[in-house]
C-alpha cells in the first residue's frame, strides 16, 4: 500500500468496549449464571494462574483479577485501536493505529498521554513481524516461525537473555509465552464474556512487551478473518 499523503493517526472514537470489566466475574471465579462464558474448569495454557472456584463460592462473593492480568479490548478495527485495562478494571493503557508509508503502526499511551512503546508492522517481510520500540530500550523483534493450521508459533527476539517462544492457538486466544522453559505470561479469553476482548497475564514478563505482542497477533488472525 503506498499513501502519498504520508502517516495518518486514525481518531480514538468510544464504544460501547470502553466500559470497563464489571465486577460479578474474574479470572479467578465462575461468571455468574446471566453471563457465564463457561460451564466447566477449563485450564489456561502453560500453567497460567487463571482458575475456576465453584460456583457457590464466586457468586456469592466475585474476586478481582489476579494481579498483573489485562483485559484488551479492541476497537471496531485493529487500526482504530485498543484499550486495556488493568486487574482492577482502569485504563491502564491504550493503542492508536496508523497507516505509514512503510506499513502499520501502533502506539501505545498511559491514559495521561505518555508513549511507552510503538508496534511497527513492515509490508515487506514474507512472514508475519513486528518491531517493538520502548524509549530507552532495544528494540524487539516479534516474529511467526511456526505455521500449523491453528497451534502457531511465533517468537520474541532482542529482548535481553533468552528468547520468548509463543505457543497455542492463537485465533481463540489461547497461548503461553515462555523463556528458558518457564511460563511467564498467558493469554486467554475463556472467562472474558465482552465481545473483541481477553486477558493478558504476565508473571516475569514485561507487561508492555506481553500485551503489545497479544495485540499484533490479535491484528493478524483479526486481518485474516475479515
Amino acid at each position: 500500500m503506498c499513501i502519498a499523503r504520508g502517516p495518518r493517526s486514525i481518531g480514538w472514537a468510544r464504544s460501547s468496549s470502553d466500559r470497563p470489566l464489571t465486577a460479578g466475574w474474574s479470572a479467578g471465579s465462575v461468571l455468574p449464571s446471566a453471563a457465564r462464558a463457561v460451564t466447566s474448569r477449563p485450564r489456561s495454557p502453560g500453567g497460567s494462574v487463571f482458575h475456576s472456584h465453584s460456583s457457590s463460592s464466586a457468586e456469592s462473593t466475585p474476586t478481582a483479577l489476579p494481579p498483573g492480568t489485562f483485559v484488551v479490548h479492541r476497537r471496531l478495527g485493529t487500526i482504530e485501536g485498543y484499550r486495556v485495562d488493568d486487574a482492577a478494571g482502569q485504563e491502564a493503557y491504550r493503542f492508536k493505529g496508523h497507516f505509514t508509508l512503510v506499513g502499520q503502526k501502533w502506539s501505545m499511551f498511559t491514559p495521561d498521554g505518555a508513549e511507552v512503546a510503538d508496534l511497527a508492522r513492515p509490508p515487506m517481510h514474507v512472514h508475519p513481524t513486528f518491531t517493538l520500540s520502548r524509549p530507552g530500550r532495544a528494540d524487539v523483534t516479534i516474529r511467526k516461525t511456526g505455521f500449523a493450521p491453528v497451534h502457531e508459533t511465533w517468537a520474541i527476539e532482542g529482548d535481553g537473555g533468552d528468547d520468548v517462544e509463543i505457543h497455542g492457538d492463537m485465533l481463540n486466544h489461547e497461548f503461553s509465552f515462555e523463556r528458558a522453559g518457564a511460563t511467564v505470561g498467558t493469554t486467554t479469553r475463556r472467562w472474558i464474556s465482552i465481545t473483541d476482548a481477553f486477558a493478558v497475564q504476565v508473571d516475569g514478563l514485561d507487561p508492555v512487551l506481553a500485551i503489545a505482542t497479544a495485540v499484533g497477533i490479535d491484528a493478524i488472525q483479526h486481518e485474516n478473518n475479515r
